[in-house]
């Protein structure tokens, strides 16, 4: 690292406290890592918004329902205040977890499925009991 300085670039991510930890153990960590970034959390607005688009990246859209759903998760979420919420991994599995949930119920329904219900994700399939015991 210390011979390729100016052609080598190494990024290391994670929770501040736990970041300040592993740098306390080795006294000459710090000076190799001069440059510190700290991110604020995502607002709840932010993490709908990102929901969404990560929704629509996989080719899926929300029901009206699903979205405010999540609006007041994301809501309760953030009022907890808890430490170790990585917010943008989080609204990944949610939205993986949903998609899932959505692949469950579209085959166990009996009737014939239409492009828009193979496509939607409705409120049921964001389970929200489920997301937060995983908290």
């Amino acid at each position: 690292m210390e011979d390729q300085q100016h052609e080598f670039v190494l990024i290391l991510a994670g929770y501040p406290r736990e970041m300040d930890h592993f740098l306390s153990l080795n006294p000459g960590l710090p000076s190799r890592f001069p440059t510190s970034l700290t991110f604020k959390d995502f607002s709840q607005h932010e993490l709908l918004t990102l929901l969404e688009m990560m929704v629509k990246e996989r080719e899926y859209e929300c029901s009206r329902e699903a979205l405010y759903k999540m609006k007041l998760h994301f809501e309760k979420t953030g009022r907890q205040g808890l430490r170790h919420f990585s917010n943008g991994r989080y609204v990944r599995n949610c939205v993986e977890k949903a998609i899932r949930m959505h692949a469950v119920r579209v085959m166990k329904q009996r009737k014939d499925k239409d492009r828009a219900s193979l496509l939607r994700l409705e409120a049921e399939d964001f389970n929200v009991d489920e997301i937060e015991s995983g908290l």
